[in-house]
């Protein structure tokens, strides 16, 4: 079993109640635990250019996970940690982010409802100065 979760907020915490489930299932089940591979704040994922290095790193790890699943039947627990990594230790800088990322979503959707609107969101919300300015990273 291998339990492969996201979370938008940034803090690796919000993951407490499944991951302690997830194991405990395990155990009722006889299975054995491969993994736990638990990516908060990741809303980021969409836009990878924006990560600069731990981006790669994560992505790189990610398939890494799946090497070690095939090759060993278990994710060590080096290429956990740096799946699970933050992205900053500004978390204030960090949400204030998140939230204009959201607030950004929401505008689309109102400006696609309207029809002022046809690019796919990924596509706009890469191309929106509010959100190349910020500077959470």
């Amino acid at each position: 079993m291998v339990l492969l979760s996201v979370c938008g907020f940034p803090e690796a915490d919000h993951f407490f109640c499944a991951g302690g489930k997830f194991s405990a299932s395990g155990q009722i089940w006889g299975r054995e635990l491969a993994g736990i591979l638990l990516r908060p704040g990741s809303e980021t994922l969409l836009a990878p250019e924006w990560l600069g290095k731990k981006g790669e790193q994560v992505f790189q790890a990610l398939y890494r996970a799946g090497q070690e699943l095939v090759e060993k039947g278990k994710v060590s627990a080096e290429v956990e940690q740096i799946v699970r990594q933050p992205w900053t230790q500004n978390r204030q800088g960090f949400q204030e982010q998140a939230n204009l990322f959201w607030k950004v979503r929401i505008e689309h959707a109102e400006r696609s409802r309207r029809g002022d609107e046809t690019r796919p969101f990924e596509e706009a919300v890469r191309e929106d100065i509010r959100i190349l300015l910020g500077e959470w990273r």
